[in-house]
Formats: C-alpha cells, structure tokens, sequence
C-alpha cells in the first residue's frame, strides 16, 4: 500500500478518485474552497445543478468499480432510457430513426450524484479533507514538493497528486502548456420541472435537440430523473440568449416547431453556467511533473454531446487504480480517454492541427445517422463509448458512410 495522495479538487473526479483509490493508499487528502452540501449541491461545481448523463459505459464502470455508490444510487428506482427507442433525438442533419443499438442508462442529477459520493467518501477513514483554495505549486527536480494557498500556510507534498480542479484548473498556465481549441463556444441553462409540465403525444422519455453552431444553434436536453422530475437544460451557441424570457421564449419554439407538444416553464428558476470554450491541452514530456496526474475536465473539455464528462472521468479512474508508475506516458493514457468527446467536437471546425481523417468520418457518421438506422446505432454506441473510435477505420461502415444518398 502506498503511503499518500493528495487530491486538488472535491467535484466528481476527485470524488470518484479518491473513492476508487482509497484501499490503495494509506491516507487520501482531499482539497478544495467547497464542499457539497447535505443535497449535494457544491458553489464550487456550478454544472452541479445540471442533468450530468452518466453514459452505458461509465455505469458499467462505475457499477463494477464501486459496487457500493452503484447500489446506493439505484436504491431510488432511478428512470431507465432506452436510447435507441425512447429517445427523441434531432441531430444537426436530422431526427434520429428509432434503432435496436439496446443502450440502456439510469438517469439521475448531478447533485444526487455528488450527494451519494460525498457520503462514501465522509465513511472512509482514509480520506481526509482540507478546505483551501489552491495559489500555486513548487516544482523542484521535475516533481511537485509544495502546494500553495491563497488563505494559509503551503502544504509539503511528499507523495503523488492528482489535479482534479476542472476547468477552473490552471495547470495550463503553471506548467506553460499549449493547447488545441475548437472555435466554438457552449453555453448552458437549466431548470428543473415536474413530469405534468411536459404536456405531450410523444411516445419517447427524453428529447435531445443536439446544438451546433452552423446548423442547430440553440437546442436542449429534457431528461426524466430521480423523485419523478425532469431536468430541461437549453443549449445556446449564440450568445444571444440571457434573459429568462429569452430562454422561455427559445424553448417554446423548439417545442412547437418539432411538435414535442407544450413545456410548462414560465416563471422557472434557471441555473446559468460559464462560457464553454472546446479545449484540449498538448502534454509535454519535459515540462510535466513526475509525481502528477490529471484527469477530468483539468486536462479538456469538449461539449458537442451531453453527457461524455463523467464517462471519461471513470476510464480515467480505472488507469489511475492499475499498476504502474506514475509519469508522463500514463499521462498520455488517461488524455486518450476524451478520444471519442474530441472528435465530436473537432468535427464542427476542422481546421489546421485537428483535421484528420477520423474527423472526417465523424462528419460522415452524424450526417447519416439521422438517415439509415443501422448508421444511427453505431452512432450511439460510439457516444456511449460501448465501441471504440476505432470503428471508425472498419472497411465496412467507411464504404456505408462515403456512398452517396439524398443526404449528401
């Protein structure tokens, strides 16, 4: 067993890491300027508020690597969706043609996620706490020996670290790194309804207008969630929308022109949340710290699809736990993992440094997805990260994906 682990930041990838690694490490300390409250809700995790998909891949993960939270999280006879038939999804190119792809999730909030790893992680004896806001760090000899505070004395690091602070990282800035950026920007608002204020013919559980900034600017997610609810989160990529009235106003118009039927959410309350710039850091070997990971969105973001966040974060998790030493090549694993999320993105600005063939055929893939239902089920597949992007490269879906049709 090693002896210590210091963890910067308490949102879901410090959580879970500290939850997967605990029997692995002699004492855990855990980081951050805020905490979760009882109902799980952090002012330090602003996307807290939102729906949080946990994709058919991270819950398999999540179920095989902490049996407990699983367990604990589905005690509350959680909504199931069947993406390939109770999902009613317009992509950028068009509606998504029911399939057989058989993806199944629970759907639940962010908060009651944290609230239930917040509470494994208080009944861990291992696992410490610190609230502080991290300033800086002191690297001497490639290794990071110092973390320090805006607000107390700096903490001496004798360990390993994992950097877990999400986008309000600045690992960037500290270790000098560049990095790749998709010109685009998301911004997102929810707010929570009950299932009556969703008067509808539709036979599908959830709805999923996908946003793009050249084809679908402003678009939504309305998902079922724990306690009977549903979460509504509207999607804007033009910055134009800032009022409530405004928000009310774009997605009564998304309901009546897809005919999805009448939202009842006039005098809501809706949660803001920053300014998403697509970005994903270039990892130098000679300029990364011997003793340091990071995972989650510390290291990128990207935003094209909803709900790819917390997967990454748990294939992240399962490197962290496996054998080996820490250094710049497993960091370059745990990078890998935001794969899938990165070529959804990419695809929308395919200029310079991200334009490859697999982006290529991304674009491929979602424009004939809407098309031919075999097409589609790949396609969900890949977003729930059941097949790899490798798929991508089989002989017979690029000859699918490159013949001609109506679509073109």
């Amino acid at each position: 067993m090693k002896s210590s682990l210091t963890i910067l930041g308490a949102g879901a990838s410090g959580l879970l890491s500290a939850l997967v690694l605990s029997p692995h490490y002699e004492e855990i300390l855990l980081i951050d300027r805020y905490w979760p409250d009882e109902l799980g809700l952090s002012q330090g995790t602003p996307q807290s508020h939102h729906l949080h998909v946990l994709l058919a891949e991270g819950q398999r993960l999540l179920s095989s690597l902490l049996p407990d939270v699983w367990s604990q999280l589905t005690d509350n006879s959680l909504p199931v969706v069947d993406w390939g038939k109770d999902t009613w999804w317009k992509t950028p190119h068009g509606i998504l043609t029911p399939n057989d792809c058989d993806v199944k999730t629970h759907l639940f909030s962010r908060h009651y996620l944290n609230q239930v790893l917040w509470s494994q992680c208080q009944q861990r004896k291992n696992i410490k706490t610190l609230t502080a806001t991290v300033a800086q760090w002191l690297i001497e000899k490639r290794k990071i020996k110092q973390v320090q505070f805006k607000e107390r004395e700096s903490l001496a690091i004798t360990g390993h670290v994992i950097d877990a602070r999400g986008r309000a990282s600045g690992l960037q800035k500290q270790l000098g790194l560049e990095s790749l950026q998709v010109n685009n920007q998301y911004r997102y608002f929810s707010t929570r309804l009950e299932q009556s204020d969703w008067l509808t013919d539709l036979k599908a559980k959830q709805v999923y207008i996908q946003a793009c900034p050249k084809r679908q600017p402003i678009g939504f997610v309305l998902s079922p969630i724990e306690g009977n609810a549903l979460i509504l989160t509207l999607i804007d990529t033009t910055g134009t929308i800032k009022t409530d009235e405004q928000k009310q106003s774009a997605v009564s118009y998304l309901f009546e022109k897809n005919q999805l039927g009448h939202i009842h959410c006039q005098g809501k309350s809706w949660i803001p949340y920053a300014n998403l710039n697509n970005k994903r850091l270039i990892i130098e070997r000679q300029r990364w710290p011997l003793n340091l990971w990071a995972v989650g969105d510390s290291i990128g973001y990207q935003n094209p699809v909803y709900g790819q966040g917390l997967t990454v974060i748990l294939k992240q998790v399962v490197l962290l736990k496996r054998r080996g030493r820490v250094n710049w090549l497993k960091q370059k694993k745990l990078h890998r993992c935001s794969w899938i999320p990165w070529l959804l993105a990419s695809n929308q600005d395919m200029f310079r440094d991200k334009n490859n063939v697999f982006q290529w055929l991304m674009q491929k893939l979602l424009r004939q997805a809407s098309h031919e239902p075999s097409v589609g089920k790949t396609f969900i597949q890949l977003l729930h990260q059941i097949k790899s992007p490798w798929i991508l490269s089989n002989p017979r879906l690029i000859l699918k994906l490159t013949r001609r049709g109506d679509y073109d």
